[in-house]
């Protein structure tokens, strides 16, 4: 990693711990089963935004493994 890159990990590590905090208070007022559900779809958008919003990529067998669920 260099230092360029940096302030872009950064910010994104905050972010990944701010929704990861979030997911933790939302258990306050929802099931543990409901929870699981939203953290679930994690795995189906993540692939998704890539492809639509960051025009990266993603592999086949990405695609594959979503359709397998």
């Amino acid at each position: 990693m260099s230092l360029k890159s940096l302030p872009g990990v950064v910010l994104r590590g905050l972010a990944l711990g701010r929704r990861g905090c979030a997911q933790q208070a939302g258990l306050k007022y929802t099931t543990a089963g409901n929870a699981g559900f939203i953290t679930g779809l994690y795995v189906v958008f993540i692939p998704i935004f890539l492809g639509l919003f960051w025009r990266q990529h993603v592999q086949r067998i990405t695609w594959l493994g979503l359709c397998w669920l």
